[in-house]
């Protein structure tokens, strides 16, 4: 509560006056695929910290002994098509299944990536955000003071499949 009442003091003291023209618009664009690219970091970050922990323990059962779910051995017989006259065994056939390894690294890879794209969006944006200030800088002081403040209202968790309005 009382952290509200600081921003509501702020909120007061310095007025937000919403603007939407074109360079305002694509700037809050990129500080959404900005947020977008930091959750995929975070992501990343716990993939990669569970992916090392499984990696662990398949490693573990490995040498201890085969408890490993991931390694499967299936022996069968193959037989004739059923449709021919003559059906019979014509061999053996082994079948095997291991996990030969998690991508870790892939998902590092990926972590990264965001990182770096994380930095050239933010690059764009401040270059967004200057033009947004330059164009701001020719609407008269007067005009921004009656514009509406930017209001947000947090969707309740039922709206998080649906698009915004």
């Amino acid at each position: 509560m009382l952290i509200l009442s600081k921003i509501q003091i702020i909120m007061e003291e310095l007025f937000v006056a919403k603007v939407d023209y074109e360079e305002a618009k694509k700037l809050a664009d990129l500080g959404a695929i900005i947020q977008d690219l930091e959750f995929t970091m975070k992501t990343c970050s716990r993939l990669n910290e569970v992916l090392e922990e499984q990696a662990k323990d398949l490693r573990n059962k490995h040498i201890a002994h085969s408890v490993n779910p991931f390694e499967q051995m299936e022996v069968g017989l193959v037989l004739s098509p059923q449709k021919i006259q003559e059906r019979k065994i014509i061999g053996v056939g082994i079948l095997s299944m291991r996990q030969i390894s998690f991508d870790i690294e892939g998902v590092h890879h990926l972590g990264l990536l965001a990182n770096v794209l994380r930095g050239k969006v933010r690059e764009m944006a401040k270059q967004y955000e200057e033009k947004v200030l330059e164009k701001g800088k020719d609407i008269s002081i007067d005009v921004l003071y009656k514009c509406a403040r930017p209001r947000m209202i947090a969707p309740g968790p039922e709206l998080t499949d649906k698009a915004r309005s």
